[in-house]
């Protein structure tokens, strides 16, 4: 049964395959609700391919912070929102670790860069001559051939600075 749900909010994900079928197999959901603030946090967890089919989307984990008073500039609220922020991307790293799903590779050397590498994209951050980075020098790619060149670039800043992992 291949359904055509789009979407990238875990909350209308969770709304809709309660309107499909209930608690499907593949699919968690967990919501949950802080008394003093009101903050809601929805996770939406695909597991398998009858979950990605389900939804359209890939494996992985999906998080909504329905955080409505964020604009009210309230320091103390804002800051909670930080906090639970933090928390599910310290879980969900500390899960792909786990897995052996992400390597983090850290050098002791002042590099002027960063380099990231995945499966299908890789990116490239300069910094500016003041040593701040520059979010406006960023180069990505997804061809093939600029993947092999930033795993090649890896590969020999690894050797020259023996990379700490």
């Amino acid at each position: 049964m291949q359904n055509n749900i789009r979407t990238d909010l875990a909350v209308e994900l969770n709304e809709e395959i309660s309107k499909k079928a209930g608690r499907l197999k593949g699919i968690i959901v967990n919501q949950h609700k802080d008394k003093d603030t009101g903050i809601e946090v929805t996770s939406l967890k695909v597991t398998n391919k009858a979950g990605e089919r389900m939804i359209g989307k890939p494996m992985g984990t999906y998080i909504t912070i329905d955080a409505r008073k964020i604009n009210e500039m309230n320091e103390d609220y804002n800051n909670n929102v930080t906090e639970i922020l933090k928390n599910y991307i310290s879980e969900l790293i500390g899960e792909l670790l786990k897995n052996k799903k992400l390597k983090i590779h850290t050098v002791k050397n002042d590099l002027k860069i960063y380099l990231t590498i995945c499966d299908d994209e890789m990116s490239l951050g300069l910094f500016k001559n003041d040593n701040s980075f520059d979010q406006n020098r960023i180069l990505i790619s997804s061809a093939k051939q600029a993947r092999r060149w930033a795993e090649k670039l890896f590969a020999q800043i690894k050797e020259e600075l023996k990379v700490k992992t």
